[in-house]
């Protein structure tokens, strides 16, 4: 009794989160999904007319004579001379009718589940990816992509296949609620004793195998989460393991995560598919003596043909029970996976510097005019990553200002706070004290001054991956190109050093640049990413490393080009060489920014730090 009390408390968990789950579904899914209860319904009552039938269809293979003596009463029937031949074959054809159509309407309903929890995996992927890359930037950085990539496959499959066992529980509980609704009909005290062994025995074997699902459940997610960790690692990594010959001790990590996602997987599938096979064989047992008992107690021809039915009935019962079980099952194997993706879709992201779904695609517009002579102004700047009053600050107390059109460098040594104050800039990290400003307007006042604050300007990143498309199609963004675009991608190939190097390629600006750009160096990589940036036609340009890759005189040739058409450019850089060519060089150290001058005048005051 207490496991039964302590389980119908789990369900009943379990039934809110499935009303949560509901709720998200869009309202296409919802209403394929009470369509789908509709029709499993008028199923199932089909099938029990097909059940019905059993018993007179039966009852004149066994005792003809007293079944046609029967119908003959009725004056309609009368007038068809049915004799007991074609009685036979009437009824045969008309049982075999309805079980053509009760089959028809089980196939239709089974379908349309499938295609149901396709629909409805297909928006809990979207949709959790969708909430994913609008969370905020910082959350990302501190996220494995590995646990992202697990949510949006296997967490989303284990959630698919979840919400098919449930939508087959629809035509499957109903169809045993009116079978067993017609047996107590027919004979209510096996009903009755079958009906309390079989409740027993669910409840037992749910209440035995829940706990172990959910914990394979979980190590199911973990462990999926290292496969694809690693097997990130393998691709990222595979001129070092090359190198180093380390595949033994990488694939021997590979397979210990796949061994453990596996046989949580088949362990789960145990749970499930053995008390199938059990309640087959007690199926048997109980039908044998049951139906022994009841013909001692009545062996007339009427009681077979009601055993008959009976047997059937049972018989046909087996299938959607096991679904129940199979759904119930479920709902404690991947709850580990259920409640990532109903936090993942569920999730809505507050934040001044999240992106919202409801802002993509739309016209920002300008900030209007500038209440500052400067355009971009840090005033007092401060971060940290943590709230915790006892963690350190990544920047402290940054003040600087830039006009329109300047070039100014970021230089300092690794970890001096270079690319945390580029973040804080671009809208990326919010400042934990202090403001950005860009046109006299804070930068974070609200989702929609961000957004207008990152469509004002382009970025280029160090380790900028290219999409597995053609060069033009990298560069225009996959841009539908008419011949006044195509002159603009000329242009910024031309202003990017990297025109002459595609025309000399077989095919051109139309060559595939393969996987994140597997077929180019890292300084063409970066010189179509700043092609790309240039064809977006910002007038501000963030460039993180961005010409770390390339050579040194075509790396000059670039910033010359980029000065020339006045761009207001901000960029961390390593290389002296280029130095000289910014107006103004930012000098970090510790958090802090040390110094803000020209190159002549920090070379004379900081001689040996220009070299970081």
């Amino acid at each position: 009794m207490n496991n039964i009390i302590k389980y119908s408390k789990k369900l009943q968990k379990k039934a809110k989160f499935l009303k949560s789950l509901y709720f998200i579904l869009s309202k296409e899914n919802k209403k394929n999904f009470l369509f789908l209860v509709v029709v499993s319904i008028a199923s199932s009552f089909i099938n029990i007319i097909g059940i019905g039938l059993t018993i007179p269809f039966l009852e004149i293979i066994s005792k003809p004579e007293e079944l046609l003596a029967n119908l003959q009463r009725y004056s309609f029937l009368s007038l068809l001379q049915l004799n007991q031949n074609s009685l036979l074959i009437l009824m045969c054809i008309a049982y075999v009718l309805i079980n053509i159509i009760a089959l028809s309407t089980r196939i239709y309903c089974n379908n349309f589940a499938l295609n149901l929890s396709s629909a409805i995996g297909t928006q809990l992927a979207t949709d959790s990816l969708s909430q994913i890359l609008k969370k905020p930037y910082i959350w990302h950085k501190q996220s494995n992509s590995s646990d992202v990539l697990s949510l949006i496959t296997n967490n989303v499959e284990q959630t698919q296949g979840v919400i098919l066992s449930l939508t087959l529980v629809v035509p499957s509980s109903t169809l045993v609620l009116l079978i067993a609704f017609s047996l107590i009909l027919i004979d209510p005290i096996n009903t009755a004793v079958i009906s309390f062994l079989l409740i027993i025995y669910y409840v037992y074997v749910l209440s035995y195998t829940s706990i172990r699902a959910k914990k394979n459940g979980v190590i199911r997610v973990k462990e999926y989460a290292k496969v694809v960790n690693y097997a990130q690692e393998f691709t990222s990594l595979i001129k070092e393991l090359i190198l180093q010959d380390s595949f033994d001790f990488n694939i021997k990590n590979y397979r210990n995560a796949v061994f453990n996602f596996r046989s949580a997987i088949a362990d789960n599938k145990k749970l499930q598919s053995n008390p199938k096979i059990i309640i087959e064989y007690l199926f048997i047992i109980i039908l044998l003596l049951t139906s022994t008992i009841s013909y001692f107690l009545n062996p007339s021809a009427s009681s077979l043909a009601i055993q008959g039915t009976f047997l059937i009935s049972l018989a046909r019962i087996i299938q959607p029970l096991q679904q129940i079980f199979s759904a119930f099952n479920g709902l404690f194997a991947n709850d580990s996976a259920l409640v990532s993706v109903l936090e993942a879709v569920g999730s809505k992201t507050y934040d001044a510097h999240s992106i919202s779904s409801k802002h993509k695609g739309k016209d920002y517009g300008h900030f209007g005019t500038n209440k500052s002579p400067n355009l971009i102004e840090l005033n007092n700047v401060s971060f940290k990553y943590s709230q915790d009053p006892d963690d350190s600050y990544q920047l402290r107390n940054i003040n600087f200002r830039i006009r329109l059109g300047e070039s100014v460098a970021f230089i300092g040594k690794t970890g001096s706070g270079k690319s945390t104050c580029l973040d804080i800039i671009m809208g990326l990290l919010k400042p934990t004290s202090g403001n950005v400003q860009f046109k006299g307007n804070d930068i974070y006042a609200s989702v929609e001054a961000t957004k207008r604050w990152q469509n004002s300007f382009s970025h280029i990143a160090q380790d900028f991956c290219l999409n597995d498309a053609s060069i033009m199609d990298n560069i225009s963004n996959f841009q539908d190109i008419h011949k006044a675009n195509f002159n603009d991608i000329l242009l910024a190939s031309k202003l990017s050093e990297i025109h002459a190097y595609i025309e000399a390629l077989p095919d051109s600006y139309d060559t595939r640049v393969g996987e994140r750009g597997s077929m180019l160096s890292g300084g063409q990589r970066q010189r179509i990413s700043l092609a790309r940036a240039i064809f977006r036609a910002r007038d501000i340009m963030f460039l993180d490393e961005a010409t770390s890759a390339m050579d040194r005189d075509t790396e000059l040739k670039i910033i010359q080009n980029l000065k020339r058409l006045n761009y207001t450019l901000l960029a961390i850089t390593h290389s002296r060489s280029i130095l000289p060519y910014f107006d103004k060089i930012v000098l970090f150290s510790d958090g802090t920014i040390l110094d803000v001058g020209t190159y002549s005048e920090l070379t004379i005051q900081h001689p040996g730090l220009l070299n970081t």
